[in-house]
Parts: structure tokens; C-alpha cells; sequence
């Protein structure tokens, strides 16, 4: 499907109570012709939008991309993005292979 116009709006929210409305406030907004997508850039706005994706039905025009997120969700338009740039390890491990005695 081919779409002529986009609407793009970038925040940078100070806290995540004001993200919270952002995001609160766009969930609200009228379905329209106009396809957009909303970009969590942290993990730490997952369980917010969880929150208000409970009370909240996205419209067919409407996507979510929440980075740095493990989880996979059922609707076809939120989407996942993480990417692992460390190796984990256990704290034993940590000092074991880490620390010099």
C-alpha cells in the first residue's frame, strides 16, 4: 500500500509523567488515513504503555516500535527492537575472570 504523506513528531520528554501524556494523548487521537508510528526509545516507558495500551484499543492506522524490549505482543502493530551488545555473565563469574588477586 502505497501512502503520499506521513505525519512525523519527535519529543524528548524531561520525565516520564510527561511522556505518559504524550503518549496518553496520542493513543486518544482519532483514526485516520495517515499511517504512524510511535517510537519508545527505552524500556523504561514499557510498562506505561502497557498501562495505557490496556484502555486504550490502537487504531488501524496507528503502530508502536518499543526498544529495548524482549517481549513479544499479540497485536501485529507493536513491535520489539533490542539489540544484545554484552555478554552477560554472573557476578562469580564477573570476579572470577575479572579480578586479580
Amino acid at each position: 500500500m502505497e501512502h503520499k504523506e506521513i505525519d512525523i513528531y519527535i519529543y524528548s520528554p524531561e520525565s516520564l509523567l510527561e511522556a505518559e501524556k504524550i503518549f496518553s494523548d496520542w493513543l486518544k487521537r482519532p483514526e485516520s488515513e495517515i499511517p504512524v508510528l510511535f517510537v519508545l526509545g527505552s524500556s523504561d516507558y514499557e510498562p506505561m504503555a502497557e498501562l495505557h495500551l490496556a484502555e486504550h484499543d490502537l487504531t488501524p492506522n496507528k503502530s508502536i516500535l518499543l526498544f529495548e524490549s524482549r517481549k513479544q505482543y499479540k497485536a501485529e502493530n507493536i513491535h520489539t527492537f533490542q539489540i544484545s551488545m554484552f555478554e552477560l555473565h554472573t557476578s562469580q563469574e564477573y570476579v572470577q575472570n575479572n579480578v586479580q588477586r
